[in-house]
């Protein structure tokens, strides 16, 4: 078009008249920036037979200004400039009214815009680019794209056709996952204009090697950012991008809409919508919506959505959505709400909202709500539904099915063909005797004994109550052995401190003793047998009135002195255990 032939013969003429009678000679239309001629004389120009060019020369003789064709435009501007302005509006075509809070974006140079309340957009396009084309997609409506030749400002008038639509049965989402954009940080770190963005072209994705930011929507693919997947992106305040396959860097946050790996960094808090791969560290916070496979460490905690593989440490707490595969490490309280199998620390505490295999440890208490097999170690309590390892506390230790060991103050249990050791073992389907017996300590006698009969503990309290009077409260451990159908062999490690009318001289007895048990009818079992008894005194025996001096047997052959108040000799015992 530039060497096409032309006459022109103009006296003073503005150049916007001249442009306009070249192209009606030479058949093509001219495309400029008005600031180009705005400020221009007017022209004189005798003209015949000339190109195009030639003719152009003339007008903008000390005028810098570049040609250029595309399709049947000539684009004039001045050197340096290498943008052009697509403008418009967006109609709905069933109603022809305006579509606001449309999304018009260019995908290979990544720019966008939204429309505003009267659908107007406009874009500012790179002219570097061979092609462009925009793209125009809104929520329930049909994506529209729109091919343009580039370098030369347009306007345009686009409609949009709805979605049709028909009425569906009402349905239950079961696992549904909301975005980034739905959480609180999402609402709160996001713009509208970002969140729009996403719902109109959630299906579109770009890659590109890296991106740089200073806040999402400021940065290399300005409001572009949340649609395209980057291997490097660093973010000087915070970023927003669809996806990231390599390294992520933010001095305060980093939200990625879909997957990351494998390095993620923020001064604050991280946001993955996706699977997260690698390693994620934040100085408060991070959050997973999928799952994480790899190292998560947080100032405060780190919150994963789905299922853990890996080592989640934290200053706080740890918590897995789902199944944890590996560590939880946690200041105050670790929880995974599925299986566990690994390891869970927790300063308070560490919850298995399943089974537990492997090593549960809390300050203050561990739970496994289904099957443990393995170790539980708290320094007040722990629970699991059934227990098939080592359960050990400061005080108390529950579980409904005990296939393993206890080690506390105080074990309870549903049923249990385990070991627990303790101050008190409760078993409700377990070993529940009461007993009433005579030794010679003391004549009367009553007590329980709770546990299971491979171990139980037993209480008593006895008394002399005839005559001179004593008393004694004791309590032990023993284990039943069966012999037979109705015979049994028990032995027990008891000690009791009796009081003699003086809480200045309260000896202690330690008896080691023995018992042949015979069943008489079901629920009532007779018992006998020797006892050694090894007493201790902390003072010189003397007698107080209307209490009994202890009888200690005369140093024989059943009988010694062990140390300076400290005497040994055999004795016995005999009763009746009921139940």
């Amino acid at each position: 078009m530039l060497g096409k032939k032309v006459s022109v013969h103009a006296v003073n003429k503005t150049v916007p008249e001249l442009l306009t009678e070249l192209s009606r000679q030479a058949d093509f239309q001219f495309s400029y920036n008005s600031n180009l001629v705005r400020r221009m004389e007017k022209v004189n120009i005798n003209a015949s037979d000339k190109t195009v060019k030639q003719v152009l020369d003339q007008v903008f003789e000390g005028t810098p200004c570049l040609y250029r064709e595309t399709g049947n435009y000539i684009i004039l501007r001045k050197p340096g400039e290498y943008s052009y302005t697509i403008s418009g509006y967006v109609r709905d075509l069933s109603t022809g009214q305006s579509v606001p809070n449309a999304s018009v974006y260019e995908q290979h140079q990544l720019i966008s815009t939204l429309t505003n309340e009267q659908g107007y957009f406009k874009l500012k396009l790179k002219d570097k680019y061979p092609d462009a084309a925009i793209s125009l997609s809104k929520h329930m409506y049909m994506d529209t794209l729109m091919p343009l030749e580039p370098g030369f400002d347009q306007q345009l008038m686009v409609s949009l056709s709805p979605v049709k639509t028909k009425i569906l049965p009402v349905v239950t989402i079961i696992d549904h996952q909301d975005g980034v954009e739905k959480t609180w940080l999402g609402r709160n770190f996001l713009s509208s204009r970002q969140k729009v963005q996403s719902l109109n072209i959630g299906g579109y994705f770009a890659s590109r090697p890296f991106q740089f930011s200073i806040i999402p929507g400021v940065g290399t693919h300005g409001k572009m950012s949340g649609q395209v997947e980057d291997k490097f992106s660093f973010n000087v305040l915070g970023g927003y991008n669809a996806a990231v396959k390599g390294f992520e860097l933010g001095t305060i946050f980093n939200i990625v809409k879909g997957d990351a790996g494998y390095v993620q960094i923020a001064g604050v808090f991280n946001m993955v919508g996706g699977r997260l791969t690698g390693v994620q560290i934040g100085g408060a916070y991070n959050q997973v919506l999928d799952s994480l496979d790899g190292v998560q460490i947080g100032g405060l905690a780190s919150v994963v959505k789905g299922s853990v593989s890996g080592v989640q440490i934290n200053g706080l707490g740890s918590i897995a959505g789902k199944r944890l595969d590996g560590v939880q490490i946690g200041g105050l309280y670790n929880q995974a709400s599925g299986s566990v199998k690994g390891m869970q620390i927790g300063g308070l505490g560490s919850a298995a909202l399943g089974n537990m295999e492997g090593m549960q440890i809390g300050g203050l208490a561990c739970l496994t709500t289904k099957k443990a097999n393995g170790l539980q170690i708290s320094g007040l309590a722990n629970y699991a539904r059934e227990m098939e390892g080592t359960q050990i506390a400061g005080l108390v230790n529950v579980t409904r099915n005990l296939k393993g060991f206890q080690v506390a103050f105080l074990n309870i249990a549903d049923t249990s063909s385990g070991l627990s050791i303790g101050f008190l073992n409760i078993v409700r389907k377990g070993y529940h005797k009461g007993t009433v017996f005579a030794t010679d300590i003391v004549p009367v006698n009553i007590g329980a004994k709770l546990g299971t009969s491979r171990f139980y503990n037993t209480l008593f309290v006895g008394a002399k109550p005839l005559g001179d009077k004593a008393f004694v409260v004791g309590y032990g451990f023993g284990s039943e052995f069966r012999l037979g159908r109705r015979l049994s062999l028990n032995a027990e490690l008891t000690s009791q401190g009796v009081y003699l009318g003086t809480w200045e001289n309260v000896p202690s007895i330690t008896r080691l003793q023995s018992n042949l048990q015979v069943q008489l009818v079901k629920g009532i079992t007779v018992f006998g047998g020797p006892a050694l008894n090894v007493c201790y005194s902390p003072l010189p025996f003397t007698k107080v009135d209307g209490y009994e001096i202890l009888p200690i047997p005369e140093t024989g052959a059943l009988s010694w002195e062990v140390a300076d108040r400290v005497n040994a000799w055999i004795g016995w015992q005999v009763g009746v255990l009921v139940f």
